[in-house]
């Protein structure tokens, strides 16, 4: 359940020793060289904004990595619709995606519950909880704290802001 930045953080606490070492051996001439084969080189794009849009028709599963590897940039986010209200922004912060839930039940982005208990959001393949969000402007919150403020109904939907 780490976030990109959790991991890079115990990565780089890890590094630190082997760092170390590795600087030791090429001063004493002990490390060899291996040219990179290229067969295996891989690019791994600069990471934009917009790569944070939530596709809600992914699966339960992929919503949860993709949150979690948004943050602390460029963060997951989507756009909260209501009737008769104008779109709002959310930073998804944290979710909780059951990888044994199986069926659709609603159109992906649809809102399938939305009180004291919750925020659950269909995807391509299950529902999937908004546990921790961040409106535009705001502060991080439960989901429970945004819907007081921001009541939702089933119906109501999540996705790119059209």
């Amino acid at each position: 359940q780490e976030t990109a930045g959790e991991l890079e953080d115990r990565l780089a606490e890890l590094a630190v020793p082997l760092v170390t070492a590795v600087l030791d051996q090429l001063a004493s001439g002990q490390v060899q060289s291996l040219p990179q084969t290229e067969a295996l080189v891989t690019r791994a794009p600069k990471l934009k904004k917009e790569m944070g849009a939530i596709d809600w028709s992914r699966s339960a599963a992929e919503i949860d990595w993709h949150v979690r590897a948004m943050q602390p940039w460029p963060k997951a986010y989507t756009w909260v619709q209501s009737a008769g209200k104008p779109p709002i922004r959310v930073v998804i912060l944290a979710v909780a995606a059951d990888a044994e839930a199986k069926g659709a039940t609603a159109p992906p982005g649809d809102v399938l519950r939305a009180d004291a208990s919750g925020l659950w959001i269909q995807s391509g393949t299950a529902p999937v909880q908004i546990v921790r969000l961040q409106p535009d402007g705001k502060r991080p919150m439960p989901a429970a704290d945004f819907l007081r403020g921001n009541p939702l109904q089933p119906g109501d939907c999540v996705g790119p802001n059209e």
